[in-house]
C-alpha cells in the first residue's frame, strides 16, 4: 500500500505545492526549489521524513510538473521577479530554503533580490550540490546544442533515467525545460565571473555528495564567502543527485538543522 501523501498545489499560488497538506500547526516552512530538469516531486518522499511541525512546500517552475502547459522561463533575473511575489505571502510564518544544484541558485539570487527589497528573509539557507560563485568552470552552453548532441550531454551527467532517455516522445516534451534551466545556470556562471555577486545576511548549510565529480569540496566550501552569518558544510554518499536517493544520514541532518531554526 502506498502510504504517501498526495501532493497539493497551494490553492493561493501555481509556484507552491504543499506536500504537508494537512500538517497541524506548522511553526517553521521549509520551501525547496528544483534542479535542472526537475520538479517539485522530487521532494514529495521527503515530507514524512521530516519533523511534525515543518510544512514543506516545493517550487513549481512554469513548464513542468502540474504547469507543464505554461511557457518557460529562460532569463533568471524574470524568473526571480516573479518569484519574489510568489513567494513573499508565505514569508509570514519562518522559512528556511533549500535548493539543488541549479535549485541552490535560484534559492541564493531570491534571498539577495528579498534582501535588496528590504523584504522578511529565510531563517537559514541552504545550498546542496552547487559550487559557489566565481569557483565553477565555465562548461560548454548545453542549452545551445543541437538535439542528438544536447542529450548526449545530459546522459553524461547522469541525472536523468535510462527510460526517459531511451522514450524518444517523451525527451521532446522535456527538452524546452531542460534547456531553459541549462541557460539559466550558464548566464548566471557568466555574470558571477565578469560581477562578483553579493553576500547575504542569512546563515547557509551547504551540502554535497562524497563521489560529485562536477562540484568538488572547495567549490561548495567557498560559499562562506557569500554568508555575513557563516557556513557549516555536510557531506553524504553519493554523486551530484544523492538526494534523489537520500538515505537516513542526510534526514537526520536536515531534521536537527530544522529542529534548531525557527
Amino acid at each position: 500500500m502506498n502510504n504517501r501523501k498526495p501532493l497539493h498545489q497551494d490553492a493561493t499560488s501555481p509556484w507552491l505545492l504543499n506536500c504537508t497538506k494537512g500538517a497541524h500547526s506548522p511553526r517553521l516552512r521549509l520551501i525547496c526549489f528544483p534542479f535542472a530538469g526537475g520538479s517539485a516531486n522530487t521532494y514529495r518522499p521527503w515530507a514524512d521524513k521530516l519533523p511534525k511541525d515543518v510544512e514543506l512546500l516545493a517550487v513549481q517552475l512554469p513548464g513542468r510538473g502540474t504547469r507543464f502547459n505554461e511557457p518557460c522561463i529562460a532569463e533568471l533575473p524574470e524568473l526571480i521577479k516573479q518569484l519574489v511575489a510568489a513567494i513573499k505571502p508565505f514569508m509570514q510564518m519562518p522559512c528556511v530554503f533549500f535548493g539543488h544544484s541549479m535549485g541552490a541558485i535560484i534559492a541564493y539570487e531570491l534571498c539577495v533580490a528579498l534582501n535588496r527589497q528590504h523584504e522578511k528573509l529565510p531563517k537559514l539557507l541552504m545550498l546542496s550540490a552547487c559550487s559557489a560563485p566565481q569557483l565553477a568552470q565555465q562548461n560548454e552552453a548545453l542549452h545551445n546544442l543541437p538535439t542528438k548532441k544536447f542529450w548526449q550531454e545530459v546522459a553524461a551527467i547522469n541525472g536523468t533515467q535510462s527510460e526517459i532517455l531511451n522514450n524518444s516522445e517523451l525527451l521532446d516534451l522535456l527538452e524546452p525545460s531542460l534547456r531553459a534551466d541549462f541557460k539559466i545556470v550558464y548566464d548566471w556562471r557568466q555574470r558571477s565571473i565578469e560581477n562578483r555577486p553579493p553576500s547575504v545576511p542569512v546563515a547557509m548549510e551547504i551540502f554535497g555528495g562524497r563521489e560529485d565529480s562536477s562540484v568538488s569540496l572547495e567549490q561548495i566550501n567557498g560559499w562562506k564567502n557569500y554568508s555575513q552569518l557563516g557556513t557549516n558544510t555536510h557531506r553524504f554518499d553519493g554523486d551530484h543527485f544523492f538526494i534523489t536517493h537520500a538515505g537516513n544520514a542526510f534526514f537526520s541532518v536536515l531534521s536537527v538543522l530544522l529542529a534548531a531554526t525557527g
